[in-house]
């Protein structure tokens, strides 16, 4: 790499073997927060104050809907009972941590095709659709306390931030989660002990960004957890916002792993955004937009270690943060809108000779509904499958799936005589076009 910026930290000159030189020279990064301070402009204060309404109008549309809300690591949960009575949050929840996933995986050059990771048995398709799943499950442990907010094992202090318990192992759940990520590897679960290169697929480790020497990782991971949580935090008077972004900053410099890094560092945004008490941080799938500029990502990051650009760093990731929320709003209004053209199209199947739709206080209204409901949270299906999860028969279930069908709320989507497959086209479509970066 370039030589850095003495505000970004230090070239270390290391001994290596197996290499064409002898020794090479590993980045280490400055601890935080930058000296000098972060310069504070009327720009960068306009685009902070910007996001922030963005993600509170997120936070407010959200409250509307479901009459309130509140957030304990993975888990979405109503405090009232208005907004047609469902507890829709949690599936957006889910739906959204997955699509994060998606596309976070999507930047490391893993593609999954979004229908494919919404059916029931995703993880006994392809590899690429099982990598998108355990991620989604390292996600949940990393975000359990006490890395998250009100978690049993975390206290929050006087700015919202949760503070560690004195003894706690701060990164117990991230190396949890890094062990989830890659089972069966001989490295999971545990920072490397090997020098690697970061750099385009095929370049040499003479020729990339070589992050710190796997001797310097556990004191600068062990200074990161403090930036990131303690009482002294030297974070502590900047804005969550602005302390999400430099985390993951340095998190991504110091490349813990010998892989997995981008995937738990984004996931490590909403970890820290979550704990700072940015509830909307449970509702936005940042990847998305990263994926769409993903050679801005990448290069943002370069230019701190290069010039110690941490101001454009800090306004890129908010514009992530801003259009995570706008995308966000987007589609939860979008679930709504689906759900209720989804309820009048299926209530008129079967109207009769009278021509008026099924009442939802009748017993096959009551069973639509529910059976929306149910598909709310899996959009794509087998009869087999449903029948089971429902305790239903299967014939009960392949008639209300006939009746679906005949209201265009599902489709056939494999073209096959058996095993097949159905998915609600009007939802699946919503979070497949969220999934381009809107």
């Amino acid at each position: 790499m370039r030589t850095p910026s003495p505000r970004a930290g230090t070239l270390r000159s290391r001994p290596v073997e197996g290499f064409s030189r002898t020794t090479v020279e590993t980045f280490v990064p400055a601890p935080l927060p930058p000296d000098p301070p972060l310069e504070f402009t009327r720009e960068l204060h306009a685009e902070l104050t910007d996001v922030r309404a963005r993600l509170a109008y997120l936070e407010g549309l959200a409250e509307g809907l479901a009459g309130g809300f509140e957030v304990d690591a993975f888990n979405v949960r109503r405090t009232s009972g208005k907004a047609e009575g469902r507890d829709f949050l949690t599936t957006f929840r889910r739906m959204t941590m997955l699509r994060e996933a998606g596309a976070s995986s999507a930047v490391e050059g893993i593609r999954a095709d979004w229908t494919a990771l919404l059916h029931p048995n995703a993880s006994e398709d392809k590899e690429d659709v099982a990598a998108v799943g355990r991620l989604v499950r390292a996600t949940e442990l990393l975000l359990e306390p006490p890395f998250s907010q009100n978690g049993q094992n975390g206290q929050n202090g006087q700015d919202g931030r949760a503070e560690w318990i004195e003894g706690s192992d701060p990164w117990s759940a991230l190396l949890a989660a890094h062990a989830e990520l890659f089972p069966g590897d001989a490295g999971a679960g545990a920072f490397r002990r090997e020098l690697v290169g970061v750099g385009p697929r095929g370049s040499s480790i003479e020729s990339a960004y070589i992050p710190p020497h796997p001797d310097d990782v556990p004191a600068l991971m062990k200074d990161l957890a403090r930036t990131d949580r303690s009482g002294t935090d030297p974070l502590g008077p900047l804005d969550p916002l602005i302390c999400a972004a430099l985390i993951h900053y340095q998190f991504e410099t110091i490349h813990p792993f010998r892989d997995g890094n981008g995937r738990l560092g984004r996931a490590l945004i909403l970890r820290e955004l979550l704990a700072s008490g940015v509830r909307a941080a449970a509702l936005i799938a940042p990847s998305v937009p990263i994926l769409a500029r993903r050679g801005d990502y990448y290069a943002a990051l370069t230019a701190v270690r290069e010039r110690g650009d941490f101001e454009g760093w800090v306004r890129f990731f908010l514009d992530i943060l801003g259009r995570s929320a706008d995308e966000a709003a987007w589609i939860l209004r979008g679930t709504r809108a689906v759900r209720r053209e989804a309820e009048a199209a299926v209530m008129a199947v079967g109207a009769g000779e009278s021509g008026r739709p099924e009442s939802a206080s009748s017993a096959a209204g009551r069973r639509k509904l529910a059976f929306l409901d149910f598909l709310e949270a899996n959009p794509v299906i087998e009869i087999g499958w449903a029948a089971k999860a429902l305790g239903l028969s299967f014939p009960t279930v392949t008639a209300l799936v006939e009746a679906f069908v005949e209201a265009g709320v599902l489709r056939e989507v494999t073209g096959r005589r058996r095993s097949r497959r159905f998915a609600w086209v009007g939802l699946v479509g919503l979070w497949e076009e969220g999934m381009g970066g809107r």
